[in-house]
């Protein structure tokens, strides 16, 4: 493996740690090491990065189905609208992943520059831009990544896994991704994706159509009176405790505050959050806050611990 492959891994494995870590407030201090390895880790790579030439990131789609003819070739109207639908859904999930910067929306554009072998398919890149920055661990790859995560979670596992792998994105975002899984399951072909040197086939494309309908993702802004037991600026994780039950959860990325000062502020302290819950199917909810805590004095609220109207 090269020194960059290795920080990459590295990276990646912090980032899984960090992820399956239990959301205990006594394991604030180890949360908070590891956020610091992996935001040295990532400046060794911007460091390496910049000192050698880079191959652009590349991935591959390839479909089976009654469209397409081994590796000879494809009905043109069926690939023109899988390869939109797809491409669709990795703009939405990589604009969400960002945060909102509509300046970088072209990092999401691609191009196809060959076919792949084997069944038919092709082969995927970034435009090109003037500062030529889109390689291997840039937004648009984490979009891939992030997309085929989701894909695979609605069809492969229950529905807490998919309740988790939507939780940071809207009900458009899903929409796109739904939507993909959709035209693949009514024209009765799959998929396989291609990144890294990996292929991950998607399949149950019926299922994954079912778990991502709107009408099977329950949603509602809930607000609840507590105190935080945990805040994690750089994973935008957090804790919070009521009179009467504990939640976790992420924060959204559409708050702009730096959240290093939210611990100086509001730790310890009662107050008021906002949070849009979803829940798929018969999953666990998930917690997103979505406004900045609203701090609360014992002579303001009769100390509920209950959802507020």
């Amino acid at each position: 493996m090269t020194e960059r492959e290795i920080l990459m891994t590295r990276i990646s494995h912090e980032k899984r740690v960090l992820k399956t870590m239990p959301s205990f407030s006594w394991l604030e201090l180890d949360r908070a090491g590891i956020e610091r390895e992996i935001e040295q880790l990532e400046e060794c790579l911007k460091k390496l990065e910049a000192q050698e030439p880079l191959e652009p990131f590349r991935a591959t789609i390839a479909f089976n189905g009654p469209q397409v003819q081994s590796n000879r070739g494809i009905q043109v109207d069926f690939a023109t609208t899988a390869l939109s639908r797809y491409t669709g859904a990795i703009k939405a999930v990589g604009k969400e992943l960002g945060g909102i910067q509509r300046d970088r929306a072209k990092q999401f554009d691609m191009q196809v520059t060959n076919v792949s072998k084997g069944s038919f398919g092709f082969v995927l890149e970034p435009m090109p831009t003037e500062q030529q920055t889109l390689y291997n661990d840039t937004l648009l790859s984490q979009a891939i990544e992030k997309t085929n995560e989701i894909l695979l979670a609605s069809a492969e596992k229950d529905d807490d896994a998919v309740t988790e792998a939507i939780s940071d994105f809207s009900d458009a975002t899903i929409s796109t991704i739904h939507g993909f899984a959709k035209f693949l399951s009514e024209n009765e072909s799959t998929c396989y994706i291609g990144i890294r040197n990996r292929k991950v086939p998607i399949s149950g494309l019926d299922i994954i159509e079912k778990r991502l309908d709107i009408k099977n993702i329950e949603e509602k802004t809930e607000k609840f009176l507590g105190n935080f037991e945990g805040i994690l600026p750089h994973s935008r994780k957090f804790e919070f405790r009521t009179e009467e039950f504990s939640i976790d959860g992420n924060i959204s990325n559409k708050i702009e505050e730096n959240l290093t000062k939210w611990m100086e502020a509001f730790f310890g302290k009662k107050v008021q959050i906002e949070v849009f819950t979803r829940q798929v199917g018969s999953g666990k909810k998930s917690y997103t806050i979505i406004a900045v805590p609203q701090m609360r004095t014992t002579s303001e609220d009769e100390c509920s611990s209950a959802p507020l109207s």
